[in-house]
Formats: C-alpha cells, structure tokens, sequence
C-alpha cells in the first residue's frame, strides 16, 4: 500500500483515505469551529472517530498510532517483456505495455516478425507496479 501523508483539503474533496493499518475511511468531515477537541470526524468500518486536522489520532504527539490517517497513493501496472538479440550490438531491449494481452500479443509478434529472428524474449508480461 503506497501512503502519502494526510492532506485535509485532498480528503475532504474525496481523495481515497486509509488508516495507518490499511482500513479504508468511508467519510471526513471537519468542524468550522476550531476549538472542537476533533475537529475532523471520520467514518471507519462503521465507526465515527475524531481525529486533528493533520490526521493523527492523537492530536498532539508525533507517537504514531495505527489510526493515523493517511492519504492513499495511486498505483499503476504496466507489464514488461524483456528481449534479447544475440549476435548484435543491441542490448537488453525492454518495452511497456497498458495491459498483459498487449504485452503478450506483442511478444508473439516480435518472435515471428522480428527484424533479428534469433531474437530471445527473456520474459513476456511482467507486472510492475508503479507508486505515484
């Protein structure tokens, strides 16, 4: 799981939010009035919790806690075929592909139209995932 720090405004305009733990936060609302001892709410398996502005479930201590809040990073896989060309100056050639049948359609092509037929393809869709 790829957690970036908590950000109220991203939160409140409906960005993915989990806790430290991994449990998705259904809802967050925050009070206008500062003096609230929680001035954000959240909703949690079911459960209404407080939390402070920065997320933290203990408003002033830097101790973490598995309720912290965080906001969820999104994640993105790609799925690459590795090539190899004997007898040339080419290295290892790598491509990316959106989908594994993309990846693997090109895979077959690449050994049947290849402009090197001796080329090797190493390995045909790997996934990678990529954190942003």
């Amino acid at each position: 799981m790829n957690l970036k720090p908590f950000d109220l405004e991203k939160a409140l305009a409906g960005e993915p939010v989990v806790t430290r733990d991994g449990r998705t936060v259904q809802e967050v609302i925050a009070f206008k009035t500062p003096s609230s001892k929680y001035p954000v709410m959240v909703l949690i398996e079911g459960a209404i919790t407080g939390r402070g502005r920065n997320g933290r479930f203990f408003m002033n201590s830097d101790t973490p806690h598995s309720g912290d809040l965080f906001m969820l990073g999104k994640e993105t896989i790609v799925y690459v075929n590795l090539y190899q060309y004997p007898n040339s100056n080419l290295p290892i050639f790598a491509g990316t592909y959106v989908s594994k049948e993309e990846a693997e359609r090109f895979a077959e092509r690449e050994k049947e139209h290849s402009m090197y037929p001796a080329a090797s393809v190493l390995c045909t869709s790997h996934p990678i995932t990529i954190q942003s």
